[in-house]
């Protein structure tokens, strides 16, 4: 569960303003040890604004976690005027109430902040796309920007235009085409051996069902135990992306693995939970996938993601149809598929 931290004020005292996207008990259980800190309903939960205030919020919640708006990582206030910290804030807030993800919203408020820098103070209202056009061919000759890099950087300021000011604008001619190549995968031997090399049973748990289910890395670790469906021997998939729920079914062997972890590890919220009674981070997920790969020695490039395009080969030659696969692994990428090899 992400936390958004900005600068506010309190009784004309300046204080680290805390909020979470939804209401989750264990955050307001752990955001309550920390010294000076206290809830307002107006406000949220607020902080001293101390060093010792922000290292414990990255050792409860992780540093992946904490969300700084407009503060960079220290804690600080960035440099950008007060334009640009209204616009940023507001982009992010509108985000959050639209349910972007938090990923999501980490990469668009670090693009858009870029392009306020990169426009020098000039207002918003009046940017034309000849503006947007330059700072583009500006950022992508300096930074290297790949046609994908670009890509995100115009949704960023595209969703501020359109959906925080309100501008019906037209950004087609800014993106640039993707060129797809045929996405890696394992075969289904490699992929045996990859998952009977982790170490430990929670790995091992994780891992299969990252495959079996075709789970993003972000929803591996989101799934609480109220969203394993026993009698229908499926799982919930809440939030993934584009905010597409769904139910995906497990073989017999993924729940059998699964029911002998939850007898072991018995977690209390989370199916896969870090410290504090927390969600387990992405950092540790892959983690275990570094250290499976390195111990079963299959392609020392593996990644969760090429577990994810594995299974989706494999579900089609075995015979599945396209939109099965896409539907149990949540609006997969459609022009993707027909490039695997074989």
């Amino acid at each position: 569960m992400p936390l958004f931290v900005r600068r506010t004020s309190f009784e004309g005292k300046p204080k680290w303003q805390v909020r979470t996207a939804n209401y989750l008990q264990q955050v307001h259980r752990r955001l309550k040890i920390i010294p000076g800190a206290f809830w307002k309903p107006k406000f949220g939960w607020l902080l001293p604004i101390q060093p010792d205030s922000w290292t414990a919020l990255v050792d409860l919640f992780g540093q992946s976690e904490v969300i700084s708006l407009p503060l960079d990582h220290t804690g600080s206030i960035s440099d950008s005027d007060s334009q640009a910290e209204s616009a940023l804030s507001s982009l992010v807030e509108t985000l959050m109430r639209k349910n972007y993800s938090y990923k999501t919203i980490k990469v668009y408020a670090s693009y858009f902040r870029a392009f306020l820098k990169g426009i020098n103070g000039k207002n918003l209202p009046t940017v034309s796309k000849d503006d947007i056009r330059a700072y583009l061919q500006r950022a992508a000759s300096e930074k290297k920007w790949s046609p994908a890099t670009q890509n995100q950087a115009v949704n960023a300021i595209r969703f501020y235009f359109v959906h925080v000011l309100g501008q019906d604008r037209n950004f087609h001619d800014l993106r640039l085409p993707r060129y797809l190549t045929p996405p890696e995968i394992l075969s289904e031997e490699e992929v045996q051996q990859l998952l009977q090399s982790a170490p430990k049973l929670k790995h091992r748990a994780i891992l299969t069902l990252i495959y079996t289910a075709g789970l993003r890395l972000s929803e591996s670790v989101n799934i609480r135990l109220d969203d394993l469906q026993w009698d229908q021997k499926c799982v919930f998939i809440k939030g993934g992306r584009a905010r597409c729920d769904r139910f995906v079914t497990l073989p017999a062997s993924t729940w059998s693995l699964l029911h002998h972890y939850l007898r072991q590890e018995k977690p209390q919220h989370w199916l896969f939970e870090g410290p504090h009674e927390g969600p387990f981070s992405v950092r540790s997920v892959q983690q275990i996938m570094t250290q499976a790969v390195s111990l079963s020695r299959v392609n020392p490039h593996a990644t969760i993601q090429m577990l994810r395009n594995s299974v989706a080969y494999h579900l089609l030659v075995r015979g599945n149809s396209l939109p099965a696969v896409k539907a149990a692994l949540g609006s997969f990428h459609v022009p993707a598929i027909p490039l695997y090899p074989g």
